[in-house]
């Protein structure tokens, strides 16, 4: 086994990780706010009757 070999590998890996990051959490912000967003306001007014029926006929 080359250690040598897998040192580089796992430092050149560890160099990407910070942008893999920030990539992750921009695309799941990007996500949020263009599609989240609009379409929150009539799923929730399209489910509330379901909401209404599973409290009022499940007391806690």
């Amino acid at each position: 086994m080359d250690f040598t070999f897998l040192q580089h590998t796992l430092a050149a890996l560890l160099r990407g990780l910070p942008l893999t990051l920030n990539l992750a959490v921009l695309s799941l912000l990007g996500e949020f706010g263009v599609i989240a967003q609009p379409v929150a306001p009539v799923a929730m007014v399209a489910s509330l009757p379901f909401y209404i029926w599973l409290f009022a006929a499940h007391p806690c």
